[in-house]
């Protein structure tokens, strides 16, 4: 998670993989604070690293545990920009599909649907919760418990930009989001979706007070093969590990 050092506060932001991190990333590039715990080129350094000399995560990405016991004091002010967990994972599942080079099983996770991917890396993520750089963790994993200033994506980020302004003493400018989905692959959630979506980021509903039928069809369709789907996915799910943890994924 960044550290950004604003005069003489530090503050630290709760990167939320999918929900509008790397805009506010590129925005404080543009700004003369100092940040720290921060590097874009992990994924390559992850790829040439091995076995257990490979990192869990980027610092960016970091879960609150594991940044904690790294600062050397806490931060002044802690804030969040979080997202609906359904959207957070179409956004993901949009991503895989559009900007992964996939390989053997990877290449095949590509094609699935979303139903079936959403179950596949769901169970994946309950077997190793570091899968894909904290991108299906739940939320809450990566802040503390309270004392978060959060911002919602779906209001905008130019609130986040109001937010260290103040801090700054400076007029407030905007925060446009930087990588918005240009994806438009067919993702309608199902209620067996939304259900599986409730177990996997049950505690993000209760704390964000999200509505978990929120970014479904009106009413959601039914997905009659949803227990195929789930029984693929255990059979699937710790193959998904294996090559993760060899770096094939």
């Amino acid at each position: 998670m960044p550290l950004i050092k604003i005069g003489e506060t530090s503050v630290y932001f709760v990167h939320c993989p999918k929900a509008g991190g790397s805009s506010v990333e590129d925005y404080l590039d543009k700004q003369s604070y100092e940040v720290t715990l921060l590097d874009r080129a992990w994924l390559r350094a992850w790829k040439k690293s091995e076995g257990r000399h490979r990192p869990l995560s980027s610092p960016q990405h970091m879960i609150w545990s594991e940044a904690e016991a790294l600062l050397e004091k806490d931060p002044d002010q802690i804030f969040a920009v979080i997202r609906h967990p359904v959207a957070r994972l179409v956004s993901e599942f949009r991503y895989q599909k559009s900007y992964r080079n996939f390989k053997w099983l990877e290449r095949r996770l590509g094609w699935m649907s979303f139903a079936t991917w959403l179950r596949v890396v769901g169970i994946a993520s309950k077997l190793m919760p570091h899968l894909y750089d904290n991108h299906i963790r739940p939320q809450t994993d990566l802040m503390p418990k309270s004392g978060v200033d959060l911002f919602r994506l779906e209001d905008g980020l130019d609130p986040v930009a109001a937010y260290l302004a103040q801090i700054d003493g400076s007029p407030p400018g905007e925060m446009p989001q930087s990588l918005p989905s240009t994806d438009r692959r067919d993702a309608v959630p199902s209620r067996q979706d939304l259900r599986f979506i409730h177990w996997l980021h049950r505690n993000d509903f209760e704390r964000f007070g999200y509505d978990p039928a929120e970014g479904a069809g009106k009413p959601p369709p039914t997905d009659h093969w949803a227990w195929a789907r789930l029984l693929f996915a255990l059979v699937a799910a710790p193959l998904v590990v294996f090559q993760y943890r060899r770096g094939r994924l």
